[in-house]
């Protein structure tokens, strides 16, 4: 098919003026009949299942289906109608129908985890509210609580039901003043201390399968570590802004997580949050003082010493615990106001976090630009010697700035760090002795003595 400039033109038009039209959050809940039915099934949901317990599931409304664990007594296991609850310990997958409008089902489990919360805080949850075409089953090395790491997909085959209004989900609500509560969801690690939702549709002809992680309130971290990689891929979403994880055919990971800055679905989560709240599944808002602080820090510099200073508005009700300052290159430190000698030149990301009493934690990222020489490049120690198999053996060549370190892990597991310095420009061989676990001598051997022919590797 043959697309004119006039047709195209049309269409670039078409597109404008939509982006131009007003949104449907204007729309209130008696002139929009998925609203209507959201807000009854969740005021249904929130009277049958206000008893359950911790580490359980309420089969808060039609249509819904759970399978129980192999050697789980089923006849213990009632999980049909409205009302009925399960110990998540017995449940080995969870399966929810999509919304029909005409005979007013939409698939609502309600759940209570412990995550990572401790034994004494019985009264603190985390609430899952898992809802329409979703599916959910624990990860077979799960070692934590029940559900602490877990797959969910959501959308299969799914329609455009209620425009901007998710129809397919898991609200996620973090208890207040608990901090951050770890899950692992489709091996992707989740730092969580906020309201979310959570997405995971397969792929489609127009889309590939993936995660969305949508922050209604605080914000959520997500980490990931590729086979083979030896750093975690790491990224955050505040308020307003949403995280992506492309996923392959089995919900895995296939590349990190991005964050993606604003999100179209506020305002349906907002109505989710809304009725949640209203009717029991979520306790009452509370506003902490801490989440009005506003961040800013002030810095200044002299060669490669920077010194950073606190200049965020806190509110006076808001307790501090910690103020902690991570300067991008392995070291930290706390207080309102720090000194950091950077030992070599490059881009590094300051972050730095405030750490309240009540739980919450506000964060902000600097990039930061240092003049100054590079780090000189090191071959690891397991690169072949010269001279045969030496324990604690590398092979440096120093830089311009005249010093070098090397890192060295012992038989015991214990890790040497060295730092030196040498004429610039010539290669050594550190030799690192270990005599006692807690001593260890060095020689740095200069001219180092090879077989005929034998080259020293070049450094990558």
């Amino acid at each position: 098919m043959i697309v004119t400039k006039a047709a195209l033109r049309l269409l670039v038009a078409i597109v404008l003026l939509l982006t131009l039209l007003p949104t449907s959050s204007g729309i209130k809940a008696q002139d929009d009949p998925c609203l209507q039915l959201v807000e009854k099934i969740f005021a249904q949901v929130g009277q049958t299942c206000t008893d359950l317990k911790r580490d359980s599931v309420c089969y808060g409304h039609v249509k819904l289906s759970a399978e129980a664990r192999e050697g789980v007594d089923l006849s213990t296991f009632t999980f049909e109608t409205a009302g009925d609850m399960v110990s998540l310990k017995d449940l080995k997958t969870l399966k929810l129908g999509e919304m029909n409008l005409d005979n007013e089902e939409w698939g609502i489990a309600f759940i209570r985890l412990r995550a990572n919360l401790p034994d004494v805080a019985a009264g603190q949850f985390v609430t899952m509210i898992a809802f329409g075409d979703t599916e959910i089953w624990e990860a077979a090395d799960n070692t934590g609580a029940p559900m602490q790491a877990f797959y969910v997909r959501t959308g299969v085959g799914e329609k455009e039901i209620c425009g901007k209004l998710p129809t397919d989900g898991i609200l996620l609500q973090t208890p207040a003043g608990a901090g951050k509560i770890a899950l692992t969801i489709n091996e992707v690690r989740l730092n969580i201390g906020s309201t979310i939702l959570i997405q995971a549709p397969p792929s489609t002809a127009y889309h590939p399968s993936m995660m969305r992680i949508f922050t209604y309130m605080g914000e959520v971290e997500a980490s990931w570590m590729a086979a083979g990689d030896k750093k975690e891929s790491s990224t955050y979403a505040k308020k307003g802004q949403q995280i992506i994880v492309p996923l392959d055919d089995k919900q895995r990971p296939v590349a990190p997580p991005i964050n993606q800055c604003g999100t179209d679905f506020m305002y349906g989560i907002s109505h989710l949050n809304e009725y949640a709240t209203r009717n029991g599944l979520f306790p009452p808002e509370v506003v902490d003082p801490a989440d009005s602080t506003k961040m800013s820090v002030s810095y200044s510099k002299s060669g490669r010493t920077y010194t950073f200073t606190d200049k965020s508005t806190i509110p006076p009700e808001a307790k501090v615990k910690d103020r902690v300052w991570e300067f991008g290159d392995g070291e930290k430190m706390s207080g309102e106001k720090v000194s950091h000698t950077y030992t070599y030149g490059g881009t590094y990301e300051l972050i730095y976090t405030i750490y309240f009493e009540s739980g919450v934690t506000k964060s902000m990222h600097i990039p930061l630009e240092v003049e100054g020489p590079a780090k000189p490049e090191l071959i690891p120690a397991d690169t072949p010697s010269c001279e045969g198999t030496i324990k604690g053996t590398a092979n440096i060549r120093t830089g311009p700035s005249r010093d070098f370190e090397a890192i060295t892990k012992f038989s015991d597991g214990t890790l040497v760090k060295i730092i030196g310095i040498v004429p610039p420009g010539e290669w050594y061989k550190l030799v690192m002795k270990e005599l006692t676990p807690a001593y260890v001598s060095t020689e740095l051997v200069k001219d180092v003595k090879c077989p005929a022919g034998f080259t020293l590797p070049e450094v990558k």
